[in-house]
């Protein structure tokens, strides 16, 4: 779908906006935030150092059999053909060794492993970056039932009719064709449902043998805008289309659909409305943000300041969704994840009806920054496993510094002996 002028210019000024608060996010950490290193905003090529196999701990451990791998991260513009030329290697060498399913689609800071004339083999420096392909990465040493007895209570008990049944979410989120909301923009539909299912690989391998995986794509279908919709809403919806590609590629490849909306100057049952129409469709689930929601007295912009919603709201949306369903005569539990990244984007949590025979309430720890700040404000809001039914853990490829590994967000791996996540996530969103 080609967005017109008028809603180029409404994303550019969403954006806009959302940048300049998004520094609010950061407060996770307390203080200014974080300034990217140099080490994490220039080109990565670092020779990896062999050691005495016997020493190495599964995770350090790079599979096959040479004498030593080169990392290379992938910059803007970049092309396959292009970094093998650098390497004096072999496209086939390259696509082998990262088990790359389309040779034509790299991502920007995407780490390969450059082979040598054998293969590979070596151990991975502490300084290496963290985000090598976990494809190529030995299982974890944390047993897969201590993953799982780190749930929440609902987590570990979710019944056979719960999307989390024995399951990890994994979601590529973000606004179609509009690249700076997030991966999801970044790519078609084809080349998106490749990239996922890859990605959702890699996590089961860090996931245990007792959890799977289950893909989604995470769609911003409600928009806020910094001007005025028709409907004073302040909300730019996905046209139908648009949307139900995502849908019918989802049905066709067992990939969920998560249907994202930011709250604007409604009710929050107004502004989900929009899109209960798709849950007929099996694999739909729906979302809302908090954050743009127009909740203080005279507020004129979507989002500054940071809007909020009480426990009361969100019942009241919940209300709406399960009447629809029952009315419509729609099967099936769903998940109802809700965005936070302060306290405050909630009030009066004690009011939240958890209860439901149709709906999973969900919780996301949302917000960009770094390890400190992600994992401390993750482990604030859920450290406490009756506090929450599910939990959802955001990272952002683009923003946080550094991105934390498959195994650090899973809490299979801390982040450094005196940080790491608690609580095992039953969600995790990339942006």
């Amino acid at each position: 779908m080609a967005l017109s002028p008028a809603a180029r210019v409404l994303v550019a000024l969403t954006v806009a906006a959302a940048l300049t608060t998004a520094l609010l996010r950061v407060g996770y950490a307390q203080g200014e935030p974080t300034e990217p290193s140099p080490a994490a905003t220039t080109p990565l090529s670092v020779r990896a150092v062999l050691t005495d196999s016997a020493a190495l701990t599964p995770t350090q451990m790079v599979t096959a059999a040479a004498p030593a791998a080169i990392l290379h991260t992938v910059q803007v513009g970049e092309t396959l053909g292009a970094i093998v030329k650098q390497y004096n290697v072999t496209v086939a060498a390259v696509v082998e060794a990262n088990k790359i399913a389309n040779p034509d689609i790299l991502r920007v800071g995407q780490v390969l492993v450059i082979p040598g004339e054998d293969g590979v083999v070596g151990a991975l420096p502490v300084e290496a970056d963290p985000r090598l392909p976990s494809q190529i990465i030995a299982a974890s040493p944390i047993s897969s039932s201590l993953i799982v007895s780190r749930l929440t209570a609902a987590g570990q008990s979710a019944p056979i009719t719960s999307p989390y049944y024995k399951t990890t979410w994994l979601t590529y989120y973000g606004r179609p064709n509009v690249p700076v909301m997030g991966i999801l923009g970044e790519m078609g539909v084809v080349s998106l449902t490749a990239e996922l299912k890859e990605k959702a690989r890699v996590l089961d391998a860090v996931n245990g043998s007792n959890l799977r995986v289950k893909p989604a794509f995470h769609l911003v279908h409600g928009m806020a805008t910094v001007t005025p919709t028709e409907e004073g809403d302040y909300l730019e919806y996905l046209d139908d289309a648009t949307v139900m590609q995502y849908i019918t590629a989802g049905l066709k490849e067992n990939i969920a659909v998560i249907l994202d909306v930011q709250v604007g100057n409604v009710s929050v049952s107004e502004a989900i409305s929009p899109v209960l129409k798709y849950l007929k469709y099996p694999n739909v689930h729906l979302a809302v943000d908090p954050e743009f929601a127009m909740s203080h007295p005279n507020q004129a912009v979507p989002g500054n300041p940071i809007g909020f919603v009480t426990g009361e709201q969100i019942n009241e949306a919940m209300d709406t969704v399960e009447q629809y369903m029952t009315e419509n005569q729609i099967r099936g539990r769903r998940i109802f994840l809700v965005h936070q990244f302060f306290d405050e984007m909630i009030i009066d949590k004690d009011a939240l009806r958890w209860a439901s025979s149709q709906l999973e309430l969900t919780f996301c720890a949302d917000g960009w920054g770094d390890p400190w700040g992600k994992i401390t404000k993750y482990n604030n809001f859920f450290a406490e496993s009756d506090a929450v039914k599910y939990t959802a853990f955001k990272m952002f490829y683009r923003w946080d510094v550094p991105v934390l590994t498959d195994a650090q967000s899973m809490g299979v791996e801390p982040f450094n002996e005196n940080l790491g996540v608690q609580v095992t996530p039953n969600m995790i969103i990339y942006q």
